[in-house]
């Protein structure tokens, strides 16, 4: 047992050293060297030296006494207490994974027939991928691009696309879809929504076309309505579904607007939010907009 365990000690020490000679930084492994250079050298080589000795020295017959075997067996017997420790050994395999679950650089991105593994090695500058700048890319965003432009590029992210702290969207919009029985709902969700919703202009997705307000999924309250500008060009109010008022306050424009292209119903929603599938925020936000995840 103790000659396993040190050989294995040995392995990590040593594979340690020799990915990060190569530069490829794997998850859990990078750790030591993440601390620092020095630090990095220095701790692997204690886990080398110290797998070393326990090959060496450890006595090769060790064996349990019979009361610890009798106190496993015990321990195995009590279901919830081993499913437990089985479950948590499966939380801690998941863990050393790393930023291959979690984290906000693409595990795999091919540009131009190339083929590059930003998550496995340091920062690779965003000209690499033809964008702008020297900084990493925003892998999320780049993702997008490459999709829209359909030239052959593609990128694939970690399931849960955001780095822990400090990356985090300022705000999550959700779609809103009136239903046949014309009750709104979030897409995806089955209750009737409750709270404002948006439409935007379709080349300006930060400019505000209309605003209303829902309750259980029926118009409810104000909406007004504003040019591109930001100035006011109608006023509605509407209850449980019924428009009972509606003034125009600049007809010119209101025309010029019918045939702008906008957005659907949109729900803008700021931290904390609830889990998303969607937005990959699979355990949602907290108020700082940092995935819980």
């Amino acid at each position: 047992m103790f000659r396993k365990l040190g050989i294995f000690l040995i392995a990590i020490g040593a594979l340690a050293m020799v990915l990060h000679a190569l530069g490829i930084r794997f998850p859990s492994l990078k750790w030591f060297f993440s601390v620092g250079e020095t630090f990095g050298w220095v701790s692997c080589s204690i886990l080398i030296l110290a797998g070393l000795a326990m090959v060496l020295f450890a006595p090769k017959d060790f064996r349990l006494s019979p009361q610890a075997k009798r106190q496993l067996h015990r321990f195995h017997s009590i279901k919830r207490g081993w499913w437990s420790l089985l479950a948590l050994g499966f939380l801690v395999l998941l863990a050393l994974l790393d930023n291959l679950i979690v984290g906000n650089r693409a595990l795999i991105v091919s540009f131009d027939g190339k083929l590059t593994f930003p998550a496995f090695v340091d920062a690779i500058p965003a000209t690499e991928f033809g964008e702008e700048g020297d900084g990493e890319p925003n892998y999320r965003a780049l993702k997008e691009k490459f999709r829209e432009e359909d030239a052959g590029n593609w990128v694939i992210l970690p399931p849960v696309p955001w780095n822990p702290t400090l990356d985090s969207d300022a705000e999550q919009r959700a779609t809103l879809i009136v239903g046949e029985d014309g009750i709104a709902r979030i897409e995806g969700s089955g209750e009737p929504y409750s709270g404002l919703a948006s439409t935007f202009y379709a080349d300006s997705p930060e400019t505000k076309r209309q605003e209303a307000r829902y309750r259980r999924g029926l118009l409810d309250g104000p909406m007004e309505g504003w040019d591109r500008a930001g100035n006011s060009v109608e006023k509605a109010v509407w209850e449980q579904g019924e428009e009972v008022s509606r003034e125009i306050v600049d007809p010119a424009k209101l025309a010029d607007l019918e045939s702008a292209e906008i957005t659907l119903l949109t729900v803008v929603r700021y931290p904390p939010v609830p889990p998303s599938f969607k937005d990959k925020h699979f355990l949602g936000t907290d108020t700082s907009g940092n995935d819980i995840l």
